[in-house]
């Protein structure tokens, strides 16, 4: 049991890696792996990949609100 804890927490933070950066092939093969056997983090790598979409829609829809607003406009 506490070889599979170690091994779900490691690999949360492959997940979170990938998010930010490509991983090399050794890291993906083993998240891969891990998911395809793991249901606690196929369904946590699904969460991190919707918050990802989400903070990418956010950023774009303020930068979009920024440029509409100006430097000197409030917004309405």
């Amino acid at each position: 049991m506490m070889f599979r804890l170690m091994m779900c927490r490691e690999i949360t933070k492959l997940m979170s890696q990938r998010l930010d950066a490509p991983l090399g092939t050794k890291d993906r093969l083993l998240l891969r792996m891990h998911i395809g056997m793991c249901g606690a983090c196929r369904e946590c790598s699904e969460q991190f990949e919707l918050l990802h979409i989400a903070g990418e829609k956010y950023q774009e829809l303020t930068l979009a609100t920024d440029e509409t607003n100006g430097p000197n406009r409030a917004p309405e």
